[in-house]
């Protein structure tokens, strides 16, 4: 009897320690599943990075472009507003000078209807 309790108790020991192998095997296999999962995520993450890093790269290129072109159109305006300017005043006064010359107009043509009445 304590013979057969012994191959027993022996049985059971093997019977763990082949659970525990198979059991450190399989958590091993899941283990390697998933972080092979998660490297091909990482690699898919870099590649979208570096390929926000060169549309990052485009985009301040063309920012300092657009700003380049901002700054020259700035100066060309800036240019036209001074040419403009004194035109402007030119014009002023010559319509204060219309004005003027039609309230002229006006009051001869009064005089003149007088003159004739």
């Amino acid at each position: 009897m304590l013979y057969l309790i012994g191959q027993i108790f022996i049985y059971l020991i093997i019977a763990a320690l082949l659970g525990a192998v198979i059991g450190w095997w399989l958590r091993g296999l899941r283990c390697r599943v998933r972080e092979d999962e998660l490297t091909a995520g990482l690699e898919g993450k870099v590649v979208a990075l570096k390929s926000a890093e060169k549309k990052v790269i485009a985009l301040e290129s063309s920012l300092i472009d657009l700003r380049t072109e901002l700054d020259h159109t700035t100066v060309r305006l800036q240019k036209r507003i001074d040419r403009l300017e004194p035109l402007i005043k030119t014009v002023e006064k010559r319509e204060g000078e219309i004005s003027r010359l039609q309230r002229q107009l006006r009051e001869y043509e009064r005089e003149g209807r007088r003159e004739i009445g």
